[in-house]
């Protein structure tokens, strides 16, 4: 009996001091409106007083927060909010309006299939474009031209863009395609020698999703053609058999490349009769599916050159001898992918320590000098010896 009781003690203590923490907690305007809010008796909220605590904490940092890289939450981007079901209060994160308009901003991007290309492309825009060089006007105008007909439901050719390097090839195409995502069409943006080698490595159920969800998308870009290791396989069976389909079913197909359409039949025919024929019938069937622009225009990726989309200068790095640029953004920094040629590296010219003693010996080889100085101490020092050998 004498158990029981101080049982019945100990409860009544831990309710007492629930009600103590709840009335404490109350006198905080958030937590306040929190329980003001639930349509419940604050007899039963007391059991949930730690709970609340936590969401009026979330709702201060949301106060304060400006962006949601600034979020301060459990949950990046949410705020921890009670609701009533079935009289019982369920916690739960609910998006912020820097959530929900990031979300809205980039629900574009479901509508893209991207293979192996930089994150930075899907935020590639037509209103960031360069405009500023007259080289690129052409190609700016087919590809507004483009979103538009594409918009308005009306059938097109696709684009083969050939080029010099880091003049904007990709970026171009890419952010009109960007657009078209953003007006629901789905497309598809393949960096195509890392394609190919993904389809290689690749197991057969895997094989097919790859293979169809390119093949069959609404609009594709296959970027940087011409630059893959040319087989019968990959041009035969995968090159022509997008092409082929493509070409039946009328749909807009783009491509990116450093090497004209003549060139690129070189490329494809690898240097035997069969692949010549081979090789010709892929051309024509491109030059079905496309206009043709050459874009010979400032190389972008040069140093000192500023970028698309308000990158600015960089820095080149060293990183166990394989070089890459890191371009500082106002947004994040952008590591150049691996498989991307830097031209027009700045040289740097190696310092050579000279030795004080030799500067002003002679000709300009410190070799040279060296040789001049070590033949001068020789000859001074056999003269010493035979100074000795005479006087002693």
């Amino acid at each position: 009996m004498k158990e029981a009781t101080n049982i019945i003690k100990k409860y009544k203590f831990d309710d007492y001091e629930l009600k103590k923490n709840f009335d404490k907690a109350y006198e905080d305007d958030d937590f306040r409106k929190i329980v003001n809010d639930i349509d419940m008796p604050n007899e039963k909220l007391v059991s949930y007083t730690s709970l609340i605590m936590d969401s009026a904490k979330e709702i201060k940092n949301c106060k304060n927060c400006k962006n949601i890289l600034e979020c301060r939450n459990a949950v990046n981007g949410h705020v921890y909010y009670p609701s009533v079901l079935n009289d019982e209060i369920v916690f739960s994160y609910i998006p912020c309006k820097y959530k929900k308009k990031l979300d809205k901003d980039t629900e574009y991007q479901n509508n893209i299939i991207m293979i192996d290309m930089p994150r930075e492309i899907l935020n590639a825009s037509m209103k960031n474009i360069y405009t500023d060089d007259k080289n690129r006007i052409e190609a700016i105008k087919w590809l507004t031209t483009f979103i538009k007909k594409c918009e308005a439901g009306t059938k097109t050719k696709g684009l083969y863009l050939t080029g010099n390097f880091g003049c904007g090839k990709t970026y171009l195409v890419a952010a009109s395609m960007n657009e078209l995502a953003k007006k629901g069409k789905k497309v598809a943006i393949v960096y195509y020698p890392d394609f190919l080698r993904k389809l290689k490595e690749s197991f057969s159920d895997d094989f097919k999703t790859i293979f169809n969800d390119v093949k069959n998308s609404e609009i594709l870009l296959l970027d940087d053609i011409g630059a893959e290791t040319v087989t019968s396989w990959n041009r035969d069976e995968i090159l022509g058999t997008i092409l082929q389909y493509r070409m039946q079913e009328g749909l807009p197909t783009l491509f990116t490349s450093n090497l004209t359409i003549s060139e690129l039949e070189v490329h494809l025919a690898s240097n035997d009769s069969e692949g010549r024929i081979k090789a010709r019938r892929i051309i024509e069937r491109i030059k079905f599916l496309t206009d043709n622009i050459t874009m010979i225009a400032e190389n972008r990726r040069k140093w000192g050159i500023k970028m698309e989309n308000n990158y600015k200068e960089g820095t080149f790095e060293d990183n166990g001898g394989k070089s890459r640029v890191v371009i500082e953004s106002d947004n994040a920094p952008l590591n150049m992918p691996s498989n991307v040629t830097l031209v027009n590296r700045p040289k740097v010219k190696k310092k050579v320590k000279t030795n004080p003693l030799l500067q002003d010996i002679g000709p300009k080889s410190q070799g040279f000098a060296g040789v001049a100085l070590l033949a001068g101490l020789i000859a001074l020092a056999g003269v010493a010896l035979a100074y000795f050998n005479l006087r002693y």
